[in-house]
């Protein structure tokens, strides 16, 4: 997928997002290294290591969205948003990591 193209995602759907982190160097990040990791979209808030896991075989932290998070955030486009705490105490920001459109669901059942 194209960094300019937004990730789609119903409400209501339940939905795996996968963040591999590289530094400017092109060195991937892996949970060892990272003492907090915050991610935000709309009003939800998910952080490593309590709401956002680690795949050791992906290299990848993967962000869990479930159905009532979905259903929770209204239509329309969003920029997720990020911000790293290294071991080292380190604190950076990162803007415009995925933007996500949500899409209206008529249904607004849990299945």
């Amino acid at each position: 997928m194209s960094s300019n193209e937004s990730l789609p995602i119903m409400q209501g759907d339940e939905y795996d997002i996968s963040l591999v982190l590289t530094c400017s160097d092109g060195e991937i990040l892996t949970g060892d290294q990272i003492d907090t990791l915050e991610v935000t979209l709309g009003d939800l808030r998910f952080v490593y290591p309590a709401t956002i896991t680690f795949d050791a075989v992906a290299n990848a932290f993967v962000l869990h969205l479930t159905q009532e998070q979905t259903f929770g955030v209204p239509s329309g486009e969003y920029m997720m948003q990020m911000r790293i705490k290294t071991l080292a105490a380190d604190v950076y920001g990162q803007w415009n990591v995925q933007s996500i459109r949500i899409i209206h669901s008529r249904s607004k059942v849990v299945l």
